[in-house]
């Protein structure tokens, strides 16, 4: 018989159900969201442009949305007092199909969305505790393996985030000019910003804001005439790359300390004796030697390698005793930035003889 390109597609999600099947040990139901053309839906299976925010009214509490990828975006979504999982196909990974988990906007509103978990997708922005109808403090957020612009939040200044985490994601920034770049955040606590990579936009913003951050082992570039921060106070900053952006903080920034950092191709210094700010073990105008990274403006591409060269100052120079920059720290920066076990390869007859076995070759990636 032949098989056609649904006959293809149901194929491909039964073998996806069939990896992912570890994940359902646990009272959880996963749901599929499919926007692509000529998608079939089945249980728990959502298709069309609304498919994504279809499976998310769809989950309780403790469940799994698996977000395919295609070429389209999913639009803009909104979890309301769901803790939810989730999983794009992941950063970039190394497969045959070149297709990304693209999302708009992710907004996480209220105190139920606390411990919510967002991996490798590409969205637009991820915003949290944005409503204003009662008090919302929004906790336990994991963002992972994301390219996006920029996380924004609490939206109002009577709601509160803590218990942030952001690693291995690529910010290609473009907040409003006048506005932080990267991280726009108000009223928050426990937030950790770790093994990113970093890129401001333009004139004299800065990428992040907030108070009591914990900035490690990133990657920042390019800001035009403004910094890696915008407003930071009372945040450790340690083990990260400056690489032709900023890392001082300006006039009103206090109770900062920088440690074990590395700057180059930038004519300021670690903030020292002001107002409260304190740096030590700091590396300056120190060339990281980089495999492939050119000071630019462009938008973060795939081509560009920040693996630490053979005699890089920044190698194993980390207070921690591991490199400075993204690929040191508890969890190296990964390019490829996927959660899940992946299929790298299907390769299926297109015709089958009635009566004969029908022979699938796949080659996956576990993790």
């Amino acid at each position: 018989m032949n098989l056609n390109t649904n006959h293809m597609k149901a194929l491909k999600l039964l073998l996806l159900s069939l990896i992912f099947s570890p994940l359902c040990s646990v009272a959880q139901t996963i749901y599929v969201a499919n926007n692509n053309p000529g998608a079939v839906t089945g249980t728990n299976v959502f298709i069309g442009s609304s498919a994504l925010q279809d499976a998310i009214n769809a989950a309780t509490s403790g469940d799994i949305i698996h977000v395919i990828p295609g070429s389209t975006s999913y639009g803009n979504v909104i979890v309301d007092n769901k803790s939810l999982t989730i999983l794009g196909v992941g950063l970039n990974p190394q497969k045959n199909i070149s297709t990304r988990s693209i999302v708009g906007d992710l907004s996480l509103n209220h105190a139920g969305s606390s411990g919510s978990i967002v991996s490798g997708l590409h969205l637009n922005r991820l915003i949290l505790a944005n409503v204003n109808d009662v008090v919302h403090t929004v906790s336990n957020i994991l963002l992972e393996n994301c390219l996006l612009r920029v996380v924004i939040g609490p939206g109002y200044l009577t709601n509160s985030l803590s218990g942030l985490i952001v690693r291995n994601c690529i910010f290609n920034s473009s907040n409003a000019t006048t506005n932080p770049q990267a991280f726009e955040l108000y009223t928050v606590s426990g937030v950790i910003i770790s093994n990113n990579i970093i890129r401001g936009k333009c004139c004299v913003s800065g990428a992040i804001q907030g108070d009591g951050l914990t900035i490690e082992h990133n990657f920042f570039y390019y800001n035009d005439t403004g910094g890696a921060f915008h407003n930071i106070t009372n945040s450790v900053v340690q083990n990260n790359i400056f690489y032709g952006t900023s890392p001082s903080v300006g006039s009103g920034q206090s109770g900062n300390t920088f440690i074990n950092n590395l700057s180059f191709g930038t004519a300021n210094t670690f903030t020292n004796g002001v107002e409260g700010n304190t740096a030590t073990g700091n590396i300056e105008n120190s060339d990281p030697l980089l495999t492939n990274m050119t000071f630019t403006s462009s938008s973060w591409n795939f081509s560009q390698d920040i693996t630490l060269m053979t005699g890089s100052p920044a190698l194993g120079a980390g207070s921690d005793g591991t490199d400075i920059g993204p690929s040191g720290g508890a969890n190296p920066y990964d390019p490829e930035g996927t959660f899940l076990p992946l299929i790298e390869a299907l390769n299926i007859p297109a015709t089958v003889s009635q009566g004969s076995d029908l022979n699938v070759n796949v080659k996956a990636k576990g993790n």
